[in-house]
């Protein structure tokens, strides 16, 4: 069990395009909560947010928000901490227990999420099309990804929610090639996910039910549906 995040964790959220920005999260003492965002003067950021300005303008709203995600040591304020958990914009945290549990399940660096319906192949989660990804080039990453010999099967994860050991070089291995592949393909990151922790030799550590069904998170509806 990790006992030393005291002092040492980050909470971290994106938002960019006026998506979803008052959803409110209880004060878990110990930790620091950072909202990103292209918007610092929004008023409906609610506490303990501290807000942070989003750059890379060059972006895309979906690929702007989620570099803290996905490579949150191209950051160098997130680097100053040693744990990094993430929950996605449209969340609130409702149990003050959340540090840590999620914590308690620590051993290899990322604790990630199963999915919820049981599914655990990323090719068949690259054939769900909702219109957000009409245009994403998914069949060309699926393509990709068996050119590189990636296994069927090889699991599936939710990636609203989980946490990381910064210090840990697999863990930032895995970052840095998980943004790439979101700037290089498609944003659909629960189709990349699995082929980097598969790229990059790192087991997850994997919640035994997904994080829905932990009672630590309030899930709301995006404001935006896209």
């Amino acid at each position: 069990m990790v006992d030393d995040w005291f002092g040492n964790t980050v909470i971290c959220t994106a938002v960019t395009g006026d998506y979803d920005y008052s959803i409110q999260s209880i004060f878990i003492d110990g930790v620091d909560y950072l909202y990103f965002t292209d918007n610092v003067n929004h008023p409906d950021i609610p506490s303990p947010w501290q807000v942070r300005q989003l750059g890379d303008e060059n972006w895309d709203n979906r690929r702007r928000s989620k570099r803290p995600k996905l490579n949150p040591h191209s950051i160098p304020e997130l680097n100053q901490y040693k744990y990094m958990i993430w929950i996605d914009g449209d969340m609130g945290i409702i149990n003050e227990n959340f540090v840590v549990e999620i914590m308690s399940y620590m051993k290899n660096g990322f604790v990630a999420s199963p999915h919820f319906d049981g599914r655990h192949c990323a090719y068949g989660e690259a054939t769900i099309r909702p219109p957000k990804y009409a245009s994403e080039p998914l069949d060309e990453q699926v393509a990709f990804y068996m050119s590189e010999g990636f296994p069927t099967e090889y699991g599936l994860y939710e990636c609203g929610v989980s946490a990381r050991d910064l210090t840990n070089p697999k863990v930032k291995e895995l970052g840095e090639l998980w943004h790439h592949q979101n700037l290089a393909w498609s944003y659909q990151d629960q189709v990349s996910f699995p082929y980097c922790l598969w790229k990059v030799g790192l087991e997850p550590d994997v919640l035994p039910k997904s994080f829905r069904d932990m009672n630590w998170i309030y899930l709301s509806a995006h404001k935006n549906p896209d």
